[in-house]
Formats: structure tokens, sequence, C-alpha cells
């Protein structure tokens, strides 16, 4: 196995190089009642519109969340990987109601790219289809944005919608069936339709990044300077209590 690939499997690895997913059956049956049991055990609010657990309610919700959800897919995601670790994971939930609808955007820089890549680890609990919201990605795209891509709401909004616009043809709709996953850089373009089936769809998504790489947070200066930091696992869960500076170290300064 080639020490810097990001799947065990040479097949998964080339695909995922070229065209920045790969999708694949992940959770036996016992395990995705597990993870239907660890949602019910951590809702706690009516579902509407678009929710990640990882931005509401308070720091030890946001955890509880994170590691049930880990408790559940470490193995089976690090038996796919290779030398990775699963770092957090949070719910994505698709109200009944309301707007849920995402834009496409980028995922924000976690890793030294492109020494190194980090992978979103998107995991379905029931069966999805356009109807009920289904990701959609932009085929190849992780070749066309930046490595510098700062941890805000949506990263490269406006140039994933250029992207969108200007590549019709690598528009990929990924309806799965329940337990499948996809496994897509976050330097990916992707996105997602409004749940219309007037039942909520569960799905969870991890961060899993190679076992001995530091997390990074990319972070675009008032004075105009880029910097990279190295950051906990957690700081994703928590970032919103503070900032880079205050549990980080300065990797560099541009």
């Amino acid at each position: 196995m080639n020490a810097s690939a990001t799947f065990r499997d040479q097949a998964h690895d080339a695909t995922f190089a070229e065209r920045g997913f790969v999708t694949m059956p992940l959770l036996d049956e016992q395990q995705l009642a597990r993870l239907i049991a660890a949602w019910e055990a951590n809702r706690h609010s009516e579902e509407a519109g678009y929710r990640v657990t990882l931005a509401e309610g308070e720091r030890a919700v946001r955890q509880s969340a994170s590691d049930a959800v880990v408790a559940v897919i470490d193995e089976p995601v690090r038996a796919v990987l290779a030398d990775h670790r699963v770092a957090l994971a949070t719910f994505v939930v698709k109200g009944a109601t309301g707007d849920s609808r995402v834009q496409p955007h980028t995922d924000p820089t976690l890793v030294d790219e492109p020494r190194v890549r980090s992978v979103a680890v998107w995991i379905t609990t029931v069966d999805t289809s356009l109807e009920n919201g289904a990701l959609w990605v932009l085929d190849g795209s992780h070749r066309m944005t930046p490595a510098f891509r700062p941890a805000t709401g949506f990263p490269q909004r406006e140039l994933s919608d250029e992207l969108v616009a200007t590549h019709p043809q690598r528009q990929i709709p990924l309806p799965l069936p329940a337990g499948h996953a996809v496994f897509f850089d976050h330097a990916l373009v992707h996105w997602s339709g409004p749940n219309e089936s007037g039942r909520t769809r569960v799905a969870v998504a991890a961060v899993a990044a190679p076992a001995r790489e530091r997390l990074l947070c990319c972070v675009h200066t008032p004075r105009g300077h880029d910097e990279r930091w190295a950051v906990p696992d957690d700081y994703i869960l928590h970032r919103s209590e503070a900032r880079p500076r205050q549990v980080g170290e300065l990797i560099d300064r541009r």
C-alpha cells in the first residue's frame, strides 16, 4: 500500500484521486440500527429545514452527538481508509418541513493540502433520492478549487456556483441506500436539494484525516493575511467559543 494512499483499496484510491469521491456500502444492519438509536438519543428539537448538530446547542450537546456517531462508524471507516482517524462527526438532518436545500460549496481546508488530503464521510440512515435531498457532487472539482479555504459557513460559494454552472456534465446525483456512504475530498464542490418527501431525512457526516496529521484552521485576517493554525480535533465542534489563536499554533502567515 502506498504510504500516501487515502484508501486501502487501490481502485478506490485511484477513483478518489481522479474524481474526488467514492461511494460504497459501509454499515451492516446492526451498525445502522445503532446509528439510528444514537440519533433518537441525541435529537433535542423539532426537525425543520437543514440542521447539523455540530452547529447547535450547548458544547456538551455537540460533543455528545459527535461521540455517539464516532462510536458507531469509527471501525468501519478506518477499515476502508489507509491509516486515518475519525476526528469528529455530526448528524446532518433535513426536516420534513422548511427549506432544507444546501447551496454548492466546498468544505474548509483541514490538512496541509495538497501534500495530504482529508476526507468527508457522509452516511445515510435512510434510502436517499432526489425527492428527499440526496447529495450531489461536481465530479473532479477538488482539482479546480484552492488549497486555502477559510473556515466559514459555506467556503468558496461563489466559485462553487460558477463551477457548477460551467460544468453541467460533471454534476452527479448520489442517491444511496441506507447504510451506504460517500467518501469525498473536502475540496470537492457538493450540494443537495430540498427534502420534499414529507419525512425527516437523517444522515451523518464525519471528518477523517491521516492519523499523523494535525487538523488545520485557515483564516483570512482583516489585514489581508492568510493564516493556517494547527488546532485540536474537536475545534470544529467548538469554534464558536474560541478563535484559533486561543487554542492552536500558528503554522504560517502569508
